[in-house]
């Protein structure tokens, strides 16, 4: 069988006749497979009108269905944390004023949270102000709590717990 590498798009299929060679540095691609993707190059930002999916999501799987579910999740979080504008919000002496903007502009998608750990309803991003750290939190489609606590007047974000499903950068 001849093998076409991907070029703009990486493919994974569970086709037996479909290898999945890894690329350099990653360990190679196994089955039985939890889900399939086509994806291309291009960036998002939070609140797009394409959403946090890749072009094309398959779940093979139950496993495969919420790891895609979390992952959308993760990803409006991280779009939202990494933003220009909320990483000027969090490097501010006074973040407040910066994200009650965002709760009047988009009512009922970002609301304030009375603790640090209050879950909020999905497609919901909720934040909490602490003295030292702010934590944005979001909830999956699975029921899984997204959170993401970034240090006051830094771009640090000393914890979090989205793993491998949405970048956040080297902070």
């Amino acid at each position: 069988m001849e093998h076409i590498p991907p070029t703009h798009a990486e493919s994974r299929s569970t086709s037996p006749r479909c290898q999945c060679p890894a690329r350099r540095g990653e360990p190679p691609v196994s089955r039985p497979y939890d889900g399939c993707e086509i994806g291309g190059l291009y960036g998002h930002r939070w609140n797009d009108a394409f959403g946090t999916r890749t072009a094309v999501e398959i779940w093979l799987t139950v496993r495969g269905r919420h790891f895609f579910n979390d992952r959308a999740a993760a990803r409006d979080l991280a779009y939202f944390v990494r933003s220009g504008r909320v990483q000027k919000i969090r490097l501010s002496d006074n973040p407040r004023p910066g994200l009650q903007w965002f709760v009047h502009r988009y009512p009922g998608r970002v609301v304030e949270i009375p603790s640090s750990t209050t879950r909020v309803s999905r497609d919901v991003i909720g934040f909490w102000i602490g003295k030292r750290v702010i934590v944005f939190t979001t909830t999956s489609s699975t029921g899984r709590r997204l959170f993401v606590v970034a240090k006051r007047g830094s771009v640090r974000l000393p914890a979090k717990n989205l793993g491998d499903l949405a970048y956040l950068g080297t902070q």
